[in-house]
């Protein structure tokens, strides 16, 4: 059967830079926003206990540098290296949490 009219649209092919870049502000909003509130974590690390803390001062993080934590974060995964490097630091920190001046510790852990 031949099928007469334009084909369907296909909603990838519309506008890809204007979806990545929704998608990219909408996930900076998501993990900035959690790490930042008083729940300091998003919901998968509270699941697991984690928090999200400044290095130093042991308190909550500001929106300034849970957004800074997360562009790191994400500059990280492209180079390959960020998240390795949890392995290999005494604190389990990764590039991001150095660029960030932020630490995540268990519930148990004293801040």
């Amino acid at each position: 059967e031949i099928a007469i009219g334009p084909p369907p649209a296909d909603p990838a092919s519309g506008h890809p830079i204007a979806a990545l870049i929704l998608v990219t502000l909408l996930s900076l909003i998501y993990f900035a926003a959690f790490w930042a509130s008083p729940m300091a974590a998003t919901p998968a690390q509270k699941l697991f206990s984690l928090t999200v803390i400044e290095h130093v001062t042991r308190g909550r993080i500001s929106l300034l540098r849970a957004v800074i934590r997360c562009l790191a974060l994400w500059v990280g995964l492209i180079l390959l290296f960020g998240v390795l490097m949890v392995a290999f630091t005494e604190r389990k920190r990764g590039f991001h949490d150095f660029v960030a001046g932020t630490t995540v510790i268990k519930a148990t852990e004293k801040h």
